[in-house]
């Protein structure tokens, strides 16, 4: 399952906001029955006008409830936007089984509908993902190599500069060191 959530501040302290608007998005994959697995922060910030430390502190926030949640946040995407938003982008695990969708079986036949499709394509999510996750701790499955730069939080203001300055195409912010 996937699910994004992201807002404008709500309270005054920037790391309370990346909390709040980080446990809202996780909430959403625990309402549906799942556990998140990993997530994308997404960001919209003022390029001027709003020091990038504030940011700082949101994603700090943010990482925090996402690993109290054994959810990894694998880096994000920042936009310039003049009022600022925070959230994420999680995707989590459910058991495809437990929930159930009821559907008006009326609309269905009077207008010959039909239902068709998968959740995962052909893939199995309960195979795949552990599958995925050995072969990248094996070394066969080769994600480190697509990463142009690893920023530590505390480096996150550089980062979002050589992001501007094209210097970096996938970096990383990495939670808890290099």
């Amino acid at each position: 399952m996937l699910t994004t959530d992201f807002f404008t501040p709500i309270v005054d302290d920037p790391a309370d906001w990346g909390r709040i608007a980080a446990a809202n998005a996780l909430s959403d994959v625990y309402a549906m029955g799942g556990r998140p697995l990993f997530a994308v922060n997404l960001a919209a910030w003022p390029g001027e006008g709003l020091d990038l430390a504030i940011l700082g502190q949101v994603l700090r926030g943010g990482a925090e409830v996402a690993a109290q949640a054994g959810c990894f946040v694998a880096g994000g995407h920042t936009i310039d936007d003049p009022v600022p938003k925070y959230g994420l982008a999680v995707t989590g695990l459910a058991d495809p089984t437990k929930n159930t969708i009821e559907l008006p079986g009326a609309l269905l036949t009077l207008f010959e509908k039909r239902i068709q499709g998968s959740l995962f394509g052909s893939g199995d999510p309960f195979h795949d993902i552990p599958r995925m996750v050995e072969l990248y701790r094996s070394g066969d499955l080769k994600l480190d190599e697509l990463i142009t730069t690893t920023y530590t939080l505390d480096q996150i203001n550089q980062g979002y500069q050589d992001l501007l300055d094209g210097k970096n195409v996938r970096g990383v912010v990495v939670y808890g060191g290099s």
